[in-house]
């Protein structure tokens, strides 16, 4: 029998409530309310979306030894004004020069919707005429504030690209095979404009590489270099061979496409489809550059560096798009050879392919499956707006599971990684060749931060091959050292770094070369933590050739000095090695856990990372990295949990007289959204539960856009059940200068 009383009725505005009931059987009861439309419950956290009747069950299914108990409903009454829907139609994106424009929003209650332009230095607003001001993305949120009859509704805010003429053109390779004919097509397609013309020409030099060189729209031949007007497809065909310079070397077409005017409407698609003899790759593209609020999408291809599955590891890939369109995705896995696999994947999650809600997320996992540990890397085909990170897991035990994230980065040729084998620590790397074409020649050069460098042999590489390696496997003398690799490579390459201490592993980030400029800069540190369990290791990275001086400053919430006790004397100041590491580690120390930020003065060579851990008695150590980061944001988005676990969050304003006005849109998993606001003083941080400062996250997941007055500094930090937690980074826009 189940004991579940009666609930009062309440207002519209009501916090989130807590259910309770007994089953006599000592079961655990389950929840779930029969009215969505006025009430939702997430295990047994009740939370009110409207006005009306709510009804919750209360239900126990039984077991072995219990028969299930009968349901047993209670119903109250949601009080409040009626709900009301602000109706905004989105925006197209408009070229820097363009002239005032009218917009208009209207609410179902028929009340007056109040529009303001929440990105000031790109739009602004005078009732209801726009002016655009400068290259950026211009929002606009429409409000009603309700009265006595109607709820205040949920604001709409509609996002659009201003760009400048320059950032409508792309240039873009097509790679042709070793002699021979080539058939294929490529797409300049417009679906629903039709003043928009491409332009499309061949780069100097390169007009006669081809004859002959035609295209077929509509049955048409246009000439290379000649108008395509919109909604046409283009297909090149017939290609003569072509001699050779030197034999087995691939040719490369390079060409331009220029877009009179962002699109209207519809999806613009810039598509590579090359048919046999030829192929097209992306991290060659010299830049590919997306209007991500014109409705021009451009797929490009992110490499994945290391995916791992089996014996208690299994990968999850976060999606995140940051766009204002639905945005395609199409994932692929490859084992270490380069051949393409199907892992077992999480059939809970996302697929393989599917669509992505503009402002929204997918969740790609594998299902963790077999006693064996397969390894290989991905590559992710979607929009520039797509971007997120890789999480890793790993059960080692039924009382020890680890997580770790990585966020997307760009194969590159030159790019430096810190590794630490000191005591109980190991570090290890997965690198990618992701040319499916071209074989790659990796050198490591390996500087100590003891002193002395080592050079190692070079890797070579097959096309789409992977190798995943301890830094010792790779080089022997780096046993119990620490430092830096510089990678050097004659293609881009991806790479991911893992550093294990006994169970608890975290992800080291990599790091692109820095001009040697000596001026210092100020990098600002989200969080920090010390004592009551909690350390932190801040590792400095120095990319340059000259040994730099740095500066750092722990900080408290109000950006007063905070007492940390370190290892090693004088902390604060010192010199990071050229082309290597400085470590330094908190003590630890106290009963009381300290929290704060941090600032890293030093030229901009200097960079890194900041671990911070957790070590429980009789529990597995916790470990999460945070970036040292040079620039900060005013608009990112962040994914969020706290359905299936908890989601916290810390936040500082470096700026020095600013108070940060920060507006957040939330878009959830079922399709729901809510805004929230809060401000920051300048030079002030703040840590919380992210339903303790927005509650009307509790119990839901999602993506949050954060918009912010001034740039500010950010880390999540994800807790699932067992409380390992790890740390998730914010995502920006891709951007169009």
């Amino acid at each position: 029998m189940i004991s579940f009383g009666a609930l009062s009725d309440v207002a519209i505005g009501t916090a989130p409530l807590t259910l309770s009931a007994t089953a006599s059987s000592g079961l655990q009861v389950s929840f779930a309310s029969t009215t969505p439309a006025v009430c939702k419950v997430s295990g047994s956290t009740l939370t009110i979306v409207g006005a009306g009747m709510c009804s919750v069950t209360a239900t126990q299914g039984g077991n072995s030894i219990y028969a299930a108990a009968t349901p047993v409903t209670q119903s109250f009454t949601v009080t409040g004004p009626t709900v009301q829907t602000i109706l905004f139609a989105a925006l197209r994106g408009l070229t820097l020069g363009a002239g005032p424009f009218t917009i208009g929003a209207t609410a179902t209650s028929g009340l007056a919707v109040t529009l303001a332009s929440t990105t000031t230095p790109v739009c602004t607003l005078s009732g209801s005429i726009v002016t655009i001001v400068s290259v950026g993305t211009c929002s606009i949120m429409a409000t009603q504030a309700g009265n006595s009859t109607y709820a205040a509704a949920i604001p709409v805010v509609q996002s659009f690209a201003v760009v400048s003429a320059s950032q409508l053109q792309w240039t873009i390779n097509v790679i042709f095979a070793d002699g021979g004919a080539a058939t294929g097509f490529i797409v300049f397609d417009s679906t629903a404009d039709t003043i928009s013309d491409w332009d499309i020409s061949t780069t100097a030099g390169n007009t006669n590489l081809f004859s002959p060189f035609e295209f077929t729209p509509a049955n048409s031949y246009f000439s290379w270099g000649e108008n395509n007007p919109s909604g046409l497809t283009m297909v090149f065909e017939s290609f003569a061979s072509f001699p050779d310079t030197a034999a087995g070397i691939p040719r490369v077409l390079e060409f331009t496409a220029q877009l009179a005017a962002p699109l209207s409407g519809g999806t613009g698609i810039v598509n590579i489809s090359p048919g046999s003899n030829a192929s097209y790759e992306c991290f060659e593209c010299n830049p590919l550059r997306a209007v991500t609020g014109g409705n021009v999408a451009v797929t490009v291809a992110s490499t994945l560096p290391h995916v791992a599955d089996g014996n208690g590891f299994d990968t999850l890939v976060l999606l995140i798009n940051t766009g204002t369109a639905d945005a395609n995705y199409s994932l692929q896995f490859f084992n270490q050879s380069g051949a393409p696999v199907a892992y077992p994947m999480d059939p809970t999650q996302s697929g393989m392919t599917g669509t992505i809600p503009a402002g929204s997320q997918a969740i790609v996992r594998t299902a963790a499956s077999g006693n064996s540990t397969h390894q290989g890397w991905g590559q992710l085909t979607a929009p520039p707006s797509v971007s997120g990170m890789l999480i890793y897991q790993q059960q080692a035990s039924p009382t020890s599971l680890q997580e770790g994230s990585a966020p997307f980065t760009a194969p590159s040729q030159h790019f430096f990684v810190p590794f630490d084998n000191t005591g109980t620590s190991t570090t290890s790397i997965g690198f990618v060749n992701p040319s499916a074409t071209q074989s790659a020649t990796v050198n490591f050069t390996v500087r100590y931060a003891s002193g002395g460098t080592d050079t190692v042999p070079a890797f070579h590489m097959n096309p789409l091959q992977q190798i995943a390696n301890t830094v010792t496997g790779v080089w022997a003398k780096t046993a119990g050292q620490r430092g830096m690799i510089e990678v050097n490579a004659n293609a881009p390459i991806g790479l991911v770094a893992f550093r294990f201490q006994g169970s608890a592993f975290t992800l080291f980030d990599t790091i692109a070369p820095t001009a040697g400029a000596a001026t210092p800069i100020t990098s600002t540190i989200a969080h920090t933590a010390d004592g009551d369990n909690f350390r932190s290791t801040f590792i400095l990275t120095n990319s340059g050739t000259t040994a730099a001086p740095y500066t750092l400053s722990i900080l408290n919430a109000t950006g007063q000095p905070q007492p940390f006790g370190f290892d090693v004397p004088s902390p604060l100041s010192g010199t990071v090695p050229a082309g290597s590491t400085l470590t330094l580690d908190t003590t630890g120390l106290g009963t009381v856990t300290n929290l704060g930020w941090a600032q890293l003065s030093a030229a901009p060579a200097v960079s890194g990372i900041e671990v911070f851990r957790q070590t429980n008695p009789g529990k597995s150590e916790q470990q999460a990295t945070i970036p040292i980061s040079q620039t900060n944001s005013s608009h990112f988005f962040l994914p969020f949990d706290n359905a299936a676990n908890t989601t916290s969050i810390a936040l500082a304003n470096p700026d020095p007289a600013t108070t940060a006005t920060i507006s957040v849109t939330f878009r959830y998993v079922d399709g729901t959204s809510n805004t929230g606001q809060l401000t920051l003083p300048a030079r002030n941080y703040t840590a919380n539960l992210l339903a303790g400062l927005f509650s009307a996250t509790a119990g839901k997941a999602g993506v949050a856009e954060f918009s912010s007055n001034v740039p500010i500094a950010v880390v999540e930090v994800r807790f699932n059940p067992t409380q390992a937690f790890t740390s998730l980074r914010a995502v920006s826009p891709p951007t169009t200068d």
